[in-house]
């Protein structure tokens, strides 16, 4: 289970999200450990203008977006990522771990909102 959207509010062109990371959680309801594979789609105004997928970052802790060594580029191919959610033996309190989020907004970009899909697929640990 996917929780919370991925919100960054205003970011001006040419500028990035900084530190500013929104996350989401991640909760394993299965019955094995997992890890995920994240991928995305290129976000769009629905006019013409296009941010690539490429401009997220994501990481499990985290980060500055112009200094960030550890962050996957967020890619329309499946990147794995490592988050170790063990097999949840109890209802409460969930198994869970967050996904850290921040994006830049290159030149030329439209002012409008733009919006994408990020796909979690649950795969075994």
């Amino acid at each position: 289970e996917v929780q919370n959207a991925i919100g960054y509010g205003t970011v001006d062109v040419n500028e990035n999200t900084g530190t500013f990371n929104p996350n989401v959680t991640l909760n394993n309801l299965g019955n094995e450990p997992i890890d995920v594979q994240v991928e995305g789609t290129d976000m769009t105004d629905g006019i013409t203008s296009i941010i690539p997928a490429s401009q997220q970052l994501f990481a499990t802790t985290t980060f500055d977006y112009a200094a960030c060594v550890s962050c996957n580029s967020l890619s329309v191919t499946p990147v794995s990522v490592e988050v170790d959610l063990s097999k949840p033996t109890t209802d409460s309190p969930p198994v869970s771990d967050d996904i850290y989020w921040g994006i830049e907004v290159p030149f030329g970009t439209a002012s409008n909102a733009h919006t994408g899909i990020n796909t979690f697929t649950a795969i075994s640990d």
